[in-house]
């Protein structure tokens, strides 16, 4: 599905440490079509415990994991002059989610301080009901995001699902600001689709014509200023919208033509 094009980010999601994940770390074509993805503008983004780390070996990280617990920790892509790589992604959207956040997670350490996104800093100290705060080392790490050829790739080790953690994932799921619409869907992703697919698409589209018709009736019976004047056009953004949906609606089964 990856190597169609259809998709831009790809979220992995808990690679436990009890094992069950053996065939995800030693299938050889897996992991060659994902660096090649990823390498070419993809964005891959790891949730696990302990044995999650070793994907990261592929994309030359040298992430490890270092514990587990709940504490605060702040962005380090907070502005434009700030060295991480995500500083510019969505810089309209990435506010609601630059402040700091408490969150029980697995954490990393060993990431360097450009591909923290959120970590701990100075005077960071556990929380719990139960035990005592404790101070920890500054750099222990929540999420990461590291850049591999012209993609990304990401961690983070939430095990809560908590509202915060799914804006960040959500913000970076959207991709950089430079690129609102990296995936421009064409004939070829049309004629991929199950007939079931197309008729949603034709639908979709013909409703969004038919709001397009009765705004544009509307303006003209208001004020005449579009007399004379051709419908527009539709908009690229609801094709790329409508296609872009159509793989989630159907899981993980591949299009065919």
């Amino acid at each position: 599905m990856l190597a169609m094009g259809l998709f831009d980010c790809c979220v992995v999601l808990q690679v436990h440490s009890g094992g069950g994940d053996e065939d995800f770390f030693t299938s050889v074509s897996f992991r060659r079509h994902l660096l090649a993805w990823v390498s070419g503008g993809g964005t891959v983004l790891f949730h696990g415990e302990r044995n999650v780390t070793q994907a990261f070996g592929w994309f030359g990280k040298p992430w490890r994991f270092t514990n587990y617990l709940r504490t605060v920790h702040h962005c380090f892509a907070t502005g434009p002059e700030s060295p991480h790589c995500c500083r510019g992604w969505y810089p309209e959207v990435v506010g609601a989610v630059v402040h700091d956040v408490s969150v029980k997670a697995c954490l990393l350490s060993d990431v360097p301080p450009h591909e923290i996104l959120f970590g701990s800093g100075t005077g960071a100290v556990s929380q719990s009901m139960v035990f005592a705060p404790q101070e920890l080392d500054p750099g222990m790490c929540a999420v990461a995001v590291g850049e591999y050829g012209a993609g990304y790739v990401g961690f983070f080790g939430d095990v809560n699902a908590e509202d915060s953690t799914q804006q960040i994932v959500a913000t970076l799921a959207l991709g950089p600001s430079s690129h609102p619409y990296p995936w421009i869907p064409n004939r070829a992703c049309y004629r991929r689709c199950p007939r079931a697919g197309k008729r949603v698409v034709v639908t979709v589209l013909l409703a969004a014509a038919r709001l397009a018709e009765n705004s544009f009736e509307e303006a003209s019976n208001d004020d005449g200023a579009f007399a004379g004047a051709r419908l527009p056009a539709m908009p690229s953004e609801v094709w790329y919208h409508v296609l872009r949906m159509l793989p989630t609606l159907w899981g993980p089964r591949p299009l065919r033509s």
